[in-house]
């Protein structure tokens, strides 16, 4: 980062924020409570896409109590009990596409490297190294390290996932004072949600849209924010211990751990973003199709670009229906056999809307596999 901008973005003193007006905030900061009411949450955060910043999360938490001492990282609790798990780190100092250059190696060599790296006055020379998308509740299923916080716990995708012991999208970030993630948006367009373990995280958020004002002259956003062009919206939030970050679909964002920081991230999908999310499948299919359109009369033109999309995207139309089936036959379930339980039947309901809305939103091959389906949600939907 080469100017004075990116300079204050690294700077915990920092905590400009740009005017909210048409993004949907109506105030000048992410709001932050204690201990909202679920409702609250899910009118005025989830239902808007709107970011908020929830504290004192966590305090009880395995991982709070023993990842951490005297504020700073357990680095021989960590070691011991990990230390093992081959893990990926990124490295802060190295482009590689729109991310950084990656590495494998033991976790606990990467725990020797962190406390060798806290501890040096002069890092000059030494590589600056970040673990991150660290499934580590997947690679140790019976460590309770965390529960997952209320607010988050509608969650299709993992249900799915976990449910099918397939991969998941829960993960641990750990990291020393420096290391960060580039500008981005989440996987698929999901939600995320973020806690801190221990340490101090700076994240500047911008409500969609607001990114096309930092495409440079090809058509590309920069890697790393170096200015901010005027006018611009955008929200700087100061994430500590116990504090969990809302963010939502669509929303570009870059973090920044201004001090040694642990962190337990999901990437997450419900009724109220399922919408984001096909519509980023179907999206990134003709954007696929549009590039390879001098191959369309290849008679394996579609599953090619199926193929594609998946790298491309992290999913393909067919691995999404089935994900939705699973989810929609859940709630069907769950549904009939709650008919006297107005509370839950009236939660199912409006689920089960979202999925049909879905259903119904775009066409691809794959989509004629889901006319039972649909069939079925719309005769619940009738009554």
């Amino acid at each position: 980062m080469k100017d004075s901008f990116a300079n204050d973005l690294s700077d915990p003193n920092f905590q400009a924020n740009s005017s909210d007006k048409d993004c949907g905030l109506n105030q000048d900061v992410v709001p932050v409570m204690k201990s909202p009411p679920y409702e609250t949450f899910f009118q005025y955060h989830m239902m808007r896409n709107l970011p908020c910043l929830i504290q004192r999360v966590g305090r009880e938490w395995k991982s709070t109590k023993a990842w951490c001492k005297n504020g700073v990282p357990n680095f021989e609790y960590l070691k011991n009990k990990y230390g093992e798990s081959v893990i990926t780190v990124y490295h802060c100092d190295e482009k590689f596409f729109d991310s950084h250059k990656t590495s494998t190696m033991k976790f606990k060599e990467y725990v020797d490297y962190w406390k060798e790296y806290s501890a040096a006055e002069d890092k000059k020379g030494m590589e600056l190294l970040y673990l991150k998308d660290w499934h580590l509740k997947n690679e140790y299923k019976d460590d309770d390290f965390y529960e997952v916080p209320q607010y988050f716990s509608s969650d299709w995708l993992n249900e799915y996932l976990i449910a099918n012991s397939k991969d998941d999208y829960r993960f641990v970030y750990m990291g020393p004072t420096g290391s960060w993630t580039p500008l981005h948006k989440d996987v698929m367009d999901t939600f995320s949600w973020s806690v801190n373990i221990c340490g101090l995280k700076k994240w500047i958020l911008f409500p969609p849209g607001q990114e096309t004002h930092l495409i440079n002259e090809f058509g590309q956003l920069p890697h790393s924010i170096e200015h901010l062009p005027k006018n611009i919206k955008y929200f700087i939030v100061m994430q500590h211990p116990g504090d969990a970050l809302f963010v939502p679909s669509k929303w570009y964002h870059q973090v920044w751990n201004l001090a040694d920081t642990i962190s337990i991230n999901h990437n997450w999908v419900n009724a109220t973003n399922i919408h984001h999310m096909k519509s980023n499948i179907l999206q990134g299919l003709m954007e696929i199709q549009k590039e390879l359109q001098h191959l369309s009369s290849d008679e394996n033109f579609h599953t090619e670009c199926q193929k594609i999309l998946k790298c491309h995207v992290g999913i393909n139309c067919r691995d999404f229906n089935e994900f939705i089936s699973f989810i929609a036959s859940r709630r069907i379930q769950g549904y009939e056999k709650n008919l006297d339980n107005v509370h839950v039947k009236t939660m199912l309901v409006y689920e089960l809307e979202q999925i049909q809305k879905v259903l119904t939103q775009g066409t691809s091959k794959e989509d004629e596999e889901l006319e039972e389906l649909r069939t079925q949600i719309e005769s619940i939907l009738n009554c």
